[in-house]
């Protein structure tokens, strides 16, 4: 399908662009064009902008690892559904597929005034990119508790949140299965307070922990601390999930706040202390996972491109094409900017669209609209394992609102799936496999 069609198909067809008339000539050379950013965001936002930029702009994509490992489906590593090696795709081979070039390195720095990124990479050495419009994807950033070492290796970490998929996941699950047997292990788990990546992710994870404590360790239990005052994501079927399927295993506790944490070493004693605000509540346990909360990453803040003074933690952006509300020629989408919509991979898939359409307009690589045409759409689906062979599912879509200038969820297309049953475990994977093609 081209371009056109498919935009008007998911009712981006309004996507709207402030262009100059120095931006609508032709170009002497293809324009320079860098994506920050490797993931569901990042690398939908190349492909697209190849595949629509009618052979005017030159892109390279840089990312700090050359396979992004996806956190879709990342849960299912802990009870063997999936290996790591399945949800890992390589950036290289992306790139080649869809015709744009790669570079590995760690983004220091933005020079916003001479329009260019510096980088490390791996072997240390700098180098830059000039840019024409720089996109960035570069995920989220965490607020560690009390206790909780970000520089230990992930591999080894005492208390792994592994909510960035790859070594700590493979930590957790190690820690799974070094559990006691015999209705004796007891885990412990936190939830933070939005915005956090992925909403029903948690609570999916404590179900397939629990699942795996019921199947492969005879029970035991599974403390939820939650920093909110209920189930966050389709609570019907989380519900259910913690009050009957695993009723003798899990403890959910919300209005939780994580005050601090310990543990010596990878697979020994953990504790960890909680407060609701009035009463404090410790706990030791085997397995502690603890996911912080969460913040945009220090490349943003660093690059002014987050209006700390508001004490804002999330980059401000136009949500009708995710152009930087401090910078015209830079946009972020994804988990680093501030959005009502999820933070997940299908609705990073779904911003990229609309972003490469506007970032084209604002270019004049494409034509501007002579009349507005419907608001820009975004849409997501998220899947969510419930044991071994089952899943429930949430789905919501998003449409541009020119007076509040906001993306306002459509009431209609929100909705958690009506049970948990196992064709939703089959569409999930058909769902995951179809995303990881459209992206990678």
């Amino acid at each position: 399908m081209d371009r056109r069609s498919f935009v008007k198909s998911l009712g981006l067809g309004a996507v709207t662009a402030t262009v100059t008339l120095g931006e609508l000539k032709a170009a002497a050379a293809p324009f320079k064009i860098v994506v920050v950013g490797g993931g569901f965001g990042g690398a939908s936002l190349a492909k697209y902008l190849k595949l629509w930029g009618q052979g005017n702009i030159q892109i390279t994509l840089v990312d700090a690892v050359s396979g992004h490992v996806s956190c879709i489906l990342s849960n299912l590593v802990l009870n063997d559904q999936k290996t790591l090696a399945d949800l890992t795709f390589d950036l290289t081979k992306t790139a080649v597929k869809n015709h744009f070039a790669f570079k590995r390195g760690v983004v220091t720095r933005i020079d916003r005034t001479g329009k260019k990124i510096i980088a490390q990479a791996p072997d240390k050495t700098l180098f830059t990119l000039p840019y024409d419009k720089l996109i960035l994807s570069p995920g989220i950033s965490f607020i560690y508790p009390k206790g909780m070492d970000p520089k230990l290796p992930g591999a080894t970490a005492p208390i792994p949140h592994a909510w960035k998929a790859g070594a700590q996941t493979t930590n957790l699950r190690a820690q799974l299965r070094a559990l006691p047997s015999g209705g004796k292990a007891k885990a412990i788990m936190t939830i933070p307070k939005p915005p956090y990546r992925c909403p029903p992710g948690p609570y999916e994870r404590a179900c397939l922990i629990a699942d795996y404590m019921r199947t492969h360790k005879n029970g035991g239990k599974l403390i939820v601390f939650d920093a909110n005052p209920g189930i966050l994501a389709e609570p019907v079927n989380f519900g259910k999930a913690f009050t009957q399927i695993y009723k003798d295993i899990i403890e959910y506790v919300p209005n939780q706040t994580v005050v601090s944490v310990a543990g010596a070493a990878q697979f020994s004693a953990k504790s960890i202390t909680v407060s609701n605000g009035t009463a404090s509540r410790t706990e030791t346990c085997h397995l502690l996972n603890v996911i912080p909360n969460q913040i945009a990453p220090k490349l943003l803040f660093n690059s002014g491109l987050i209006d700390t003074v508001s004490g804002k933690q999330w980059a401000g952006v136009h949500m009708d094409t995710y152009q930087s509300l401090f910078d015209p020629d830079i946009y972020v989408i994804g988990d680093a900017h501030d959005s009502n919509q999820p933070k997940a991979g299908h609705i990073a898939n779904s911003e990229a669209k609309v972003c490469a359409d506007a970032v084209l307009r604002h270019l004049g690589v494409l034509p501007p609209r002579a009349m507005p045409d419907e608001a820009p759409v975004t849409n997501s689906a998220c899947y969510s394992p419930i044991t071994a062979s089952t899943a429930s599912f949430l789905t919501a879509g998003y449409r541009f609102d020119p007076a509040l200038q906001a993306m306002v969820r459509i009431e209609a297309s929100f909705g958690e799936a009506e049970t948990i049953t196992r064709d939703n475990y089959t569409n999930m994977l058909a769902w995951a496999n179809n995303l990881f093609a459209d992206a990678f």
